[in-house]
């Protein structure tokens, strides 16, 4: 039996196996909370997603109303209105670094949302009820 003494004195060994599975696990988790915080503070948008390529699209479609002799001037005008919303938003769009940032954090959830969700038993139907885009859970390999 040990003594009193004995007992305040036996240190706990780490192993470097555990240390290196929890440092995994640090990673791990924040990876999926990086994630799951980012989809839940992104307001829904239903329809199709805006792109460059339907933006300018719709600026070509713009120019050809707006260069048009025959185009009433009230369809002009608003033509080129609309065309500068456009052109704004374009511009967001292509300057935006929060598209970059967020790929990134969709590699990272890729990466990890797997095996952080065996280690916790998270089934798909709670990734999904969550919010997380079947796309993705599919890239994860979460099935």
């Amino acid at each position: 039996m040990l003594t009193e003494i004995q007992v305040t004195t036996l240190k706990r060994v780490v192993t470097e196996d555990h240390k290196k599975a929890l440092q995994l696990g640090r990673i791990q988790s924040a990876a999926v909370r990086s994630y799951l915080e980012s989809i839940r503070t992104q307001p829904k948008k239903r329809g199709r997603k805006i792109t460059e390529a339907s933006i300018t699209a719709k600026i070509e479609r713009l120019k050809q109303v707006i260069e048009n002799p025959s185009t009433s001037a009230i369809k002009k005008l608003q033509a080129i209105s609309e065309s500068h919303k456009l052109h704004e938003e374009l511009t967001k769009i292509q300057t935006n670094l929060d598209t970059s940032i967020q790929e990134g954090i969709e590699r990272g959830f890729v990466q990890h949302a797997k095996a952080y969700g065996e280690a916790h038993g998270i089934r798909k139907e709670a990734w999904l009820e969550f919010g997380v885009d079947p796309k993705i859970l599919a890239e994860a390999g979460i099935r």
